[in-house]
């Protein structure tokens, strides 16, 4: 076996460069905000989890004001992007649609909505059909890496343990795919 000059998951674990004590406060605030926004932002995934979890045990409720302000900041960047989607979609100025009950009342007729929908569901379902998929390759794919690493305690070069577990990852879908749809998906793609 290949030993690996890479650090393991044990010696990268608390590498997170956190502000000395007699740093200000703002300094820390600075620190921890924009990492915080972005976990709170991403909602409840099984790493968000852990995550908080984890900020809960270590910082008890020091970290909520950020969580808060970052919750905030999610509820801004939804409103603008549906006050942006809606006026792209009416084709009015964003200025215009002011009101989540303008919002509302646009949506209000029921063939319009049926025309929109159809479409834009199809795609969107399809859209989240592939990329659930491949959160569930990566991830076994890293799930696979790590017990390489840790727990079997195998030591390979990077690009070999990742070459591997992706090569197994991927596997019984090549295999599945070639016996159930004897590669039909390749014309499907010729045709459009």
């Amino acid at each position: 076996m290949e030993q690996s000059n890479q650090k393991s998951l044990e010696e990268i674990n608390n590498t997170v460069p956190i502000p000395e004590k007699k740093s200000s406060s703002l300094r820390k605030l600075i620190a921890f905000s924009g990492p915080g926004a972005l976990v709170a932002v991403g909602y409840m995934d099984p790493g968000n989890w852990i995550t908080s979890i984890q900020g809960g045990a270590l910082y008890g409720y020091l970290l909520l004001s950020v969580i808060l302000l970052s919750s905030l900041i999610a509820m801004l960047l939804q409103t603008m992007c549906a006050k942006l989607g809606s006026a792209l979609f009416f084709g009015k100025n964003p200025d215009d649609i002011g009101r989540f009950t303008q919002l509302y009342d646009a949506l209000k007729d029921r063939d319009m909505v049926g025309i929109i929908a159809s479409s834009t569901l199809a795609t969107l379902f399809a859209l989240a059909l592939l990329f659930s998929g491949q959160n569930a390759t990566i991830t076994g794919t890293l799930t696979g890496q790590i017990v390489m690493e840790g727990f079997i305690n195998l030591k390979l070069s990077i690009w070999k343990r990742r070459m591997f577990t992706r090569m197994l990852a991927i596997t019984p879908r090549i295999c599945s795919h070639r016996n159930f749809y004897e590669l039909r998906w390749f014309d499907m793609i010729r045709m459009r």
